[in-house]
């Protein structure tokens, strides 16, 4: 029987060795800082790519023209669902 692998790189899994940090030895809480620190650059540089393709994505849509014609059409379905004031409604 295989024994388990507590770690699995290829998965969103935060390693953890289920020991209390305050029973670590010095070694250990250097160990557990740098993979914290390694986590949160990866975490962060996801981030980064992710703002930058939408950032991307929004630049291609206004150099497009679309951008200007979803405003449009935003506008027209706002101005067409407020409700008109009395004086320009019709007297019964």
């Amino acid at each position: 029987m295989k024994p388990e692998i507590p770690f699995n790189p290829f998965k969103d899994h935060s390693y953890s060795s289920g020991k209390n940090p305050y029973d670590m030895s010095l070694e250990e809480l250097e160990l557990l800082l740098y993979s914290r620190r390694l986590e949160l650059r990866i975490k962060l540089d996801k981030l980064h790519k992710r703002v930058n393709y939408t950032k991307t994505i929004l630049e291609v849509l206004k150099g497009l023209g679309v951008t200007e014609k979803l405003e449009k059409l935003y506008r027209d379905i706002v101005s067409n669902t407020q409700p008109k004031s009395n004086s320009e409604q019709q007297p019964q």
